[in-house]
Parts: structure tokens; sequence; C-alpha cells
């Protein structure tokens, strides 16, 4: 049984009942159906299973009105499953996929799908690098360790956050470390900074194409330090480091 899905099998939800009529304490049930099913729930799952079944007699689903699914279950599943494969999947990578979406859902619906899966977005930094990284890293580091001055003369760049969808209860993260909790107002910026202070917070929509990745470049960074530009005869007296962004 999947401990991180948020739907609730009957079985769970009668057990839930049956131990509620019993007068156990909320605590207690919490214990008992994570011992007994593996999964965890909250006092709050508890008390609206008890106030559904106060009201209805019954922990059965009930016919609900609306809209119907855009997708089947097996649908959704295929979906659930290419997620727990490659986090790094997100709503819109779906939504463009001709294989995962084929009835050309939203990205909202998508989304929302993830969400009542249990998988949730949050933003990471990697928690190790390859030993080849770390190597090359270090070889740059004792090669301009006495070079101080050479930083002055550097500008960085970066845009963009990574995502990667987790099931809930999963942290610490396998290939992960949790760096702070999703929020869905995301605002995407690009920002550099060098020995001489930090430039301007470029504000930018959906990917970042090679086209736009370069327009930010030649109207912002190029404004902020003027002599990136170079000649043909005179080089640049500065060194724009490229965060090897996928565009360009």
């Amino acid at each position: 049984m999947n401990s991180n899905n948020r739907y609730l099998p009957l079985e769970v939800r009668s057990f839930i009942i049956g131990q509620a009529e019993n007068e156990k304490p909320y605590r207690e049930i919490v214990s008992n159906v994570e011992q007994k099913y593996g999964r965890i729930i909250s006092k709050g799952t508890i008390s609206k299973i008890s106030a559904k079944f106060e009201e209805t007699k019954t922990v059965d689903d009930l016919q609900r009105t609306g809209r119907p699914h855009a997708l089947s279950t097996r649908e959704e599943q295929t979906i659930i499953n290419a997620v727990e494969k490659d986090p790094k999947l997100t709503a819109v990578d779906i939504s463009k996929d001709e294989n995962l979406n084929k009835h050309h859902i939203s990205r909202k619906t998508i989304n929302n799908i993830l969400n009542d899966h249990g998988l949730l977005a949050t933003i990471t930094v990697p928690k190790s690098m390859p030993e080849t990284t770390l190597d090359q890293r270090l070889a740059f580091a004792k090669k301009y360790v006495k070079e101080p001055e050479i930083w002055t003369k550097i500008v960085f760049s970066d845009e963009g956050k990574l995502y990667i969808r987790r099931h809930r209860g999963e942290y610490p993260l396998a290939y992960y470390n949790l760096q702070t909790k999703w929020d869905p107002r995301t605002v995407k910026v690009w920002g550099c900074i060098s020995a001489s202070g930090v430039g301007c917070l470029v504000r930018y929509h959906d990917s970042v194409t090679q086209d736009k990745y370069l327009g930010i470049l030649l109207v912002h960074l190029l404004k902020i330090y003027p002599s990136l530009r170079g000649t043909s005869t005179r080089q640049s007296k500065i060194l724009f480091q490229h965060d090897n962004a996928g565009g360009p």
C-alpha cells in the first residue's frame, strides 16, 4: 500500500471509525493506523472522517457532483509513475509531453493531480556532486588561489530554480536536501554579481529560451558592465562566467 497517497482506502477509514467508536484518543488512533497500515495521518483527518460518518452514517465514497475527471485512473497513474521516476519533471514538462498528456489538459490540472497524489514540489539544492566535478573545482581553486585579483574581473550570473516532486513525509530526500517549502507564487528572475557588487534583478516569464537569455545579457548585463563588450582588436577587461544554462 502506498503510504504517501492522500486517498484513504475504505478499510482504513472503517478502522478509524471503529477506533473512534471505542473512544480511543486521536493520538492513539494515529499510532495504530501507522502500525497497521503504514499510513501517516493527522488528527484533523480523523476528525473529518468522524464528522462525515456522523453525517452520512457510512465511510463509503459518495458520488461527487461537478465536472468529471479529465484523466482516467490509469492515465493519472502513468503521470505519477513518470514523476516518481524523474522527480525533476514539472507540470509544464508533462503538459507538453504528448505521451503523458494526450488530452491536452492544462498545467494547473496536472499540478492538482500531482498534489492530490501527495507529490509536492520543493525547491532543492544538490546533496552531493560527482567526483569529477569536485576534482575540476579543486583544480580550479588551486590554480587561482595565488591570484586573488582575478575575482575583481569576473561577473557571475544565474537564473531560475530547480523543483522536484516528493511524497509527503519523504524527508530527508534520497538525492537532495530540502532547502525551503514550495510556494506556488513563484517569481522567475535573473541576476548577476561581481566583486564590485550586485547587478539588477530581471524578472522573466515561462522558460528561458536562447533568444530570451541572450536578450537579457545584451540589454542588462552589458548595461551594467559595458567593458564586457570588447572589440575584435581589444579584449574585454571583465570575464563573464557563464552558468552553463541550457539555452545558448
